[in-house]
């Protein structure tokens, strides 16, 4: 297995590389007196179908968001299931329908919004990297935690250093498996009972929708 994993990695090393397409090439940033920041979040396998406010009632998913000013849109949907196709496709111009791998050849949103001047930064602490997305930006920050609180100190550090127009993309571990249950402390163990084992099939489904939303819980107090 490994000799044909070998073999399929040098062919596609070995196959010509297709031209980067740069698709903004008129693009200027608006002067703007004012500094703003954008800290935009991107979940791990964060499903609508467990958050309270999409109309899951079994377990309270966003109690410390019920008095914020929050907007939910419930129209939203992935280019596909994994990290390596939703990902690029949410930093990509292309639609869910004609998205294809292809698009880390040409140019993102992010790599746009650096070109034009906007202080862009990229910390991730997910296993399976920023997917090409990140490739062309300039400040790049991985972690490798088991926990994602671990990103709110590097953003609170790149706070003490902005510039007129900032944008922080912060990349969660969340919910990557199997082994859901060494992604928060004990003291996250709101819903239970929980699945606290890797063998997902000796966990009844309660015990795994409870650590799941547990999950889906800590992102949003992210």
């Amino acid at each position: 297995m490994r000799q044909i994993y070998s073999a399929v990695l040098y062919t596609k090393q070995s196959l010509p590389q297709k031209e980067f397409e740069m698709i903004a090439k008129d693009a200027t940033l608006k002067p703007d007196s004012k500094r703003k920041l954008m800290i935009f979040v991107v979940g791990e396998t964060a499903r609508a179908a467990n958050y309270s406010l999409g109309g899951y009632s079994i377990n309270d998913t966003n109690i410390y968001t019920k008095e914020e000013a929050i907007t939910y849109f419930n129209n939203f949907y992935s280019c596909g299931t994994s990290t390596a196709i939703s990902v690029p496709c949410m930093f990509s111009d292309l639609s869910k329908e004609n998205f294809s791998k292809s698009a880390n050849y040409r140019e993102n949103a992010l790599e746009i919004l650096q070109k034009v001047g906007v202080n862009v930064l990229w910390i991730g602490n997910n296993s399976g990297g920023c997917q090409g997305v990140c490739k062309n930006l300039e400040k790049v920050k991985t972690l490798k935690s088991p926990y994602d609180e671990a990103l709110l100190p590097e953003v609170l550090e790149q706070l003490k250093n902005l510039e007129e127009q900032n944008l922080i993309v912060v990349h969660l571990q969340g919910s990557h498996g199997p082994t859901y249950y060494q992604r928060y402390p004990d003291t996250f163990k709101r819903f239970l009972p929980t699945c606290d084992t890797n063998e997902l099939q000796k966990c009844t489904q309660e015990e795994l929708r409870n650590t799941y939303i547990i999950l889906c819980f800590i992102q949003i107090l992210l």
